[in-house]
């Protein structure tokens, strides 16, 4: 592609030329998932006429905010941490993510 006008205009950088890493771009977007994830389970706790379906449905949504704020998000980042350090475990933990 020397030469071309990329597709759309947007150049973006190939890997090895400068830019973020592969490894540091996964934990930027693990970082994200995490806090979007906080915010929407924190709201589906909190606000309780966020949920507007049947009650069957609504107590599904509720048990998942209740298992996701306390154990997934502390879980994620416990992974992506030791993972930073270079836990094989934690690595494939936080893939798993």
């Amino acid at each position: 592609m020397d030469g071309e006008r990329p597709p759309l205009g947007i150049d973006f950088p190939r890997l090895g030329q400068g830019g973020l890493s592969a490894p540091k771009r996964a934990y930027i977007i693990s970082v994200f998932i995490a806090l979007q994830v906080l915010v929407t389970s924190g709201g589906g706790l909190s606000i309780h006429s966020l949920y507007r379906n049947n009650a069957l449905v609504t107590t599904a949504w509720h048990g998942d905010d209740l298992v996701t704020l306390p154990i997934a998000v502390p879980l994620l980042a416990t992974a992506w941490t030791l993972a930073g350090r270079g836990a094989p475990r934690a690595q494939l933990a936080w893939l798993e993510m």
